[in-house]
C-alpha cells in the first residue's frame, strides 16, 4: 500500500505534507437505481480531500489487484453501520475496505440516506482510509458523530454516559491534566532528538521519514488535547458535566496518543542509533 505510507505531517495550528502521493481506489458497481442521487458522492468525496491536503491525489482503479483499498455501497439491516474503513485484508478482496451504507431496512421498507449525509459519511471514512483519526471539533469532518441508522434517525438521542457525570468529569480533569502538561517538554525533547539525525543513509531515510511523521502526529494530538482540555473547563464552569466529562474523556485519549507516538519516536531513534 505504497499509496498510503505517508500522509499529513501536521504543525501546530497549520497543516503541511511531505510529499505529494496517489492513492489508488477501487469501488465496486453502485446499483443504477441508486446513481441519480448517489453517483457522484465518491468523486465529491475525494474532491473533498485533494483540496483539503495539497499533493494528494486519488484515481479510480480499473482493476482490484492495483488499488490500495476497495469501497463498497451497501444496504443493509436497521442495526446496520452508516460506515466503517478497515485495514483487514482477511476478506474476499484481500484489500483494506472502506465500506458505505446507503440504506438500511425498517418494517420490510428501505430507507436511504439523504445525498448530504452520505457525501459526509463517505467523506468520514475516505478520511480514514487515508490515515486521519477522529477529530475533538465538531465543525470537522473528521468528528465522530452518530454512525449507525438508529442513531441517524432517532429525534432523542441517548447517550450511555456515566451514572455520575460530575464525578467522572472530575477524574477524567485529573487524569488528562496529570498526562498533558508535561507532553509538552516530551514534544521538544522529541524533536531536538530527531534533529541530529539527516536524509542520505539508505537503511534509515524510511525510518526517519516514519519518525518525522509520528512526531507531527504528536504535536497534532497534543493540539487537540489542549483545546478538549479547554472546553471541557469551560463546561465544568457552566456545571455542564455530562459535555466536560466528555471533553475531559476526549482530552485523556488523545493525550495517550501523543504517548503512543513519542514512543515510536523513540523506538525509531534506537532503530536509526543501531545503523549508524
Amino acid at each position: 500500500m505504497a499509496g498510503l505510507a505517508l500522509l499529513a505531517l501536521f504543525a501546530a495550528g497549520t497543516v503541511s505534507y511531505a510529499q505529494a502521493q496517489t492513492v489508488s481506489v477501487y469501488a465496486q458497481g453502485m446499483p443504477r437505481h441508486w446513481q441519480d442521487e448517489f453517483g457522484s458522492t465518491l468523486l465529491d468525496a475525494m474532491s473533498y480531500w485533494e483540496k483539503t491536503i495539497p499533493g494528494l491525489k486519488f484515481e479510480l482503479a480499473s482493476r482490484m489487484e492495483a488499488s490500495d483499498f476497495v469501497v463498497e455501497w451497501a444496504s443493509q439491516n436497521e442495526k446496520a453501520k452508516l460506515g466503517y474503513y478497515s485495514t483487514s485484508d482477511l476478506n474476499s478482496y484481500g484489500k483494506p475496505v472502506m465500506a458505505v451504507t446507503l440504506g438500511f431496512f425498517d418494517g420490510g421498507k428501505l430507507q436511504m440516506l439523504s445525498p448530504e449525509s452520505a457525501l459526509e459519511v463517505t467523506k468520514h471514512e475516505l478520511g480514514h482510509a487515508i490515515g486521519m483519526q477522529h477529530s475533538a471539533n465538531p465543525d470537522d469532518v473528521m468528528y465522530h458523530t452518530v454512525d449507525d441508522f438508529e442513531s441517524l434517525y432517532s429525534v432523542v438521542q441517548v447517550l450511555d454516559g456515566p451514572k455520575n457525570p460530575h464525578a467522572a468529569s472530575t477524574k477524567y480533569q485529573e487524569l488528562a491534566g496529570s498526562l498533558v502538561v508535561p507532553l509538552e517538554g516530551k514534544i521538544t525533547a522529541a524533536k531536538a532528538s530527531l534533529g541530529v539525525f539527516s536524509y542520505g543513509n539508505n537503511a534509515s531515510d524510511q525510518i526517519l521519514e516514519d519518525s518525522w511523521l509520528a512526531y507531527w502526529w504528536a504535536v497534532k494530538y497534543l493540539d487537540y488535547a489542549e483545546k478538549a482540555q479547554m472546553s471541557g473547563g469551560a463546561s465544568a464552569l457552566q456545571s455542564d458535566y455530562e459535555k466536560s466529562y466528555a471533553e475531559f474523556k476526549a482530552a485523556y485519549e488523545y493525550a495517550n496518543l501523543v504517548e503512543q507516538k513519542l514512543a515510536l519516536v523513540d523506538e525509531n531513534i534506537a532503530k536509526m542509533n543501531a545503523l549508524k
